[in-house]
Parts: structure tokens; C-alpha cells; sequence
């Protein structure tokens, strides 16, 4: 099937905004909800913790949608989870879990919410929207963006105020109706690491998303320095070699749990909060680390060549200029879109990988 046929739009979702994506064989457009329209640009984004407004912007952007793209075939939709249920005869897909997803959509269903709003703009135009985890979404634009082969095994890290993991073989999405939890592992605790659970605990107590988010982060700062009301302005000012490596010696176990169960060609690290630009490779040395240690131990396993090349764990491709939120966003609205087609079999999708690289 030629990618020419269809028209699909893909909406990519975080805490206090949203970006849409929509495509063609010809041209690929990125939009803002705040820039569509200049009335609306005030409207940069909505309080982290304001539900009805959050929906509000959806069902607007949805309502968008039906009005402006009235050609569209597909529309898929990724956001932050964890969702109750991905699978799309579930009447649950699309909707996240009512008190372990961040706010502010908490307990609202995606899925319905996006597929009501165009129906509501335009009746003749029925879609029943692929809903996403935003770490998969990610992971599809990484790995447009690395122009992956398509038998490469990506691994993509995402993290903020957790810590997501997408997975796709070349461009195509490795998923299912559950999707990658991998924020909830445990892992083992640096002694020396300010961020410690009770004693009688000890050391698998508290999870990757506890030990690497922005607010482990910012616990630790406040530990380290013996202060609290740190912010994430701090965060990003703070030089402390020891207390970057915290965060990159947990993602590494991360790294390395996934490399003894799947495991991946590559990992890419996407970081809302990166004040160096080198989480990728701070992760990449503590992971080397591991392997020495592994090989120490007699474990065959950890000799492939492909784990031992300096750029296996990386941060994952930025453009110059480009501050980490913008990108990880538009990667994943990107991402979002190449699902749309893939959603209803639109195999040949090259063009928004050609999109890239010439326009």
C-alpha cells in the first residue's frame, strides 16, 4: 500500500500540552495547540494540575481535527500512562488509571475523548483513534530519526517525571495491549546515594523512577544540600558531577536489565532535564562498568561486541539548538503520526523519514 492514500494525524501528549502532527506523502506539518490560531496563543499551555482545562484543550484540538483534516484516514494518539488498557477492543483502551497517572487526566479515556470531539465537529468523519504510550511514540520517531534498519532493535528511554521505555524493530512498533512498565523495577541502591529507603529495606526498596525522575531528583538535591523547596531551575543549574551520576547509574541497571531479556541493537536516553548533554554517555560508563564486573564473574553473556561499543547507550538525537523539551515532543508527534499509518496499514511510510533528512 502506498503512503500516498492516506492522510493521518498523529497528537503526541504531556503534562501541560499537546502537539499534533499531520501528514502527507509530500509534507509533514508540526502544530502546537497555542499556534493554530493567534487568540489562542496565551494558551501555551494549561496548569499541570487542571483537569477540566486539560480536556478542555483536547476536545478542542480533537474538535481541530474534524474541522481542519477532513480527509484524515487515521489518528493515533500518545500520552503518558499508565493506561488501564491498550488494546483496542477494550472498552478501557485509551484510559488511564485513576490514581496512578499524573494529573491532570487522570482517569480520562483518550481513546473516547478524541474519537467523540471529531465525531462532534464533523459527523461523517468516524475514527477510532490508536492510543500510545508517549515513550513508544518516541520510540518510532528515534527511530526515524537514527533511520534505524528494519531488523534493529531499538530501546528508548524516556525521562521526566518518570521514566517510560518504548521499544520498536526498525520503525515499527514492538507493543502490545500492556505496554512497558519499566519506571516500576527495583533496583539496587547506591550506598553512597542521599536517597535512602528505611533499613529494614534495604537495597530493593525503591524503583527506577523513584531513584531517576525529576522529583527523585529533586529529593536528592534537597538531601545533598540539606535545604528543601528545591525546584527544577535548580535542578538544572546544579553541576554536581556525583549527583548526575546517581541518575545515570540507575538508568545503566535499567539498560542492563533490558540487555539480558531482549536484547536491543541500541538505547537511546531522552531527558527533559539533561544540564550537560551528556546523559547518554554517563549512562553508557556506568554501564561499561557493569560489564567489567559481569565479565569478572564468569557471564558470557555481557561479551557481545554490539554492548561493548561506546555509543550503544546514547542520548538520544537532538537537533543543534533545540532545548529538550521541543524535541522530545516533536519526536514523538512524529512517531505518533508514523503509528497512525502503520495503524491501518499503511506500510510504505518512508516519506516522513525522507521528511527529515531533505526538508
Amino acid at each position: 500500500m502506498a503512503f500516498r492514500k492516506y492522510d493521518v494525524v498523529g497528537v503526541y501528549i504531556e503534562r501541560s500540552r499537546a502537539l499534533l502532527c499531520f501528514a502527507t506523502a509530500t509534507r509533514l506539518h508540526l502544530h502546537s495547540i497555542w499556534k493554530l490560531k493567534p487568540r489562542e496563543k496565551k494558551e501555551v499551555s494549561w496548569q499541570p494540575n487542571d483537569a477540566a482545562e486539560a480536556v478542555s484543550k483536547l476536545k478542542a484540538l480533537g474538535t481541530l481535527i474534524g474541522q481542519r483534516y477532513q480527509t484524515t484516514d487515521h489518528v493515533a494518539v500518545a500520552g503518558y500512562g499508565p493506561f488501564r488498557s491498550l488494546a483496542r477492543e477494550s472498552e478501557r483502551c485509551g484510559e488511564l488509571h485513576d490514581t496512578a497517572a499524573h494529573p491532570p487526566l487522570r482517569g480520562a479515556n483518550l481513546k473516547s475523548l478524541f474519537q467523540n470531539a471529531i465525531l462532534s465537529a464533523n459527523p461523517n468523519h468516524v475514527i477510532e483513534p490508536s492510543i500510545f504510550t508517549d515513550a513508544q511514540a518516541g520510540a518510532v520517531g528515534e527511530a526515524i530519526s537514527l533511520d534505524l534498519p528494519n531488523n534493529r532493535l531499538l530501546a528508548y528511554f524516556i525521562v521526566g517525571e518518570g521514566v517510560g521505555l518504548g521499544l520498536t524493530v526498525g520503525r515499527k512498533p514492538l507493543a502490545s495491549a500492556l505496554h512497558p512498565e519499566i519506571g516500576l523495577i527495583n533496583l539496587r541502591i547506591d550506598p553512597k546515594d542521599p536517597l535512602q529507603p528505611p533499613q529494614r529495606d534495604f537495597p530493593f526498596s525503591l524503583s527506577l523512577a523513584e531513584l531517576a525522575s525529576h522529583d527523585a531528583m529533586l529529593n536528592r538535591l534537597n538531601e545533598m544540600h540539606g535545604r528543601g523547596g528545591a525546584t527544577l531551575e535548580m535542578l538544572k543549574s546544579e553541576k554536581g558531577r556525583k549527583f548526575w551520576d546517581y541518575r545515570a547509574y540507575y538508568l545503566a541497571q535499567a539498560s542492563l536489565a533490558c540487555s539480558a531479556l531482549l536484547p536491543p541493537h541500541k538505547i537511546s536516553i531522552a531527558a527533559y532535564i539533561d544540564p550537560m548533554d551528556d546523559i547518554g554517555a554517563r549512562t553508557m560508563r556506568k554501564f561499561s562498568a557493569f560489564l567489567r564486573q559481569r565479565k569478572k564473574a564468569d557471564q558470557p553473556l555481557f561479551e557481545y561486541p554490539e554492548l561493548a561499543k561506546k555509543d550503544f547507550i546514547a542520548s538520544a538525537l537532538r537537533p543543534d539548538h533545540t532545548p529538550p523539551g521541543s524535541y522530545i515532543a516533536q519526536r514523538g508527534a512524529i512517531g505518533a503520526c508514523y503509528l497512525a499509518a502503520d495503524s491501518i496499514g499503511a506500510r510504505d511510510v518512508d516519506n516522513i523519514g525522507s521528511f527529515r533528512r531533505n526538508g
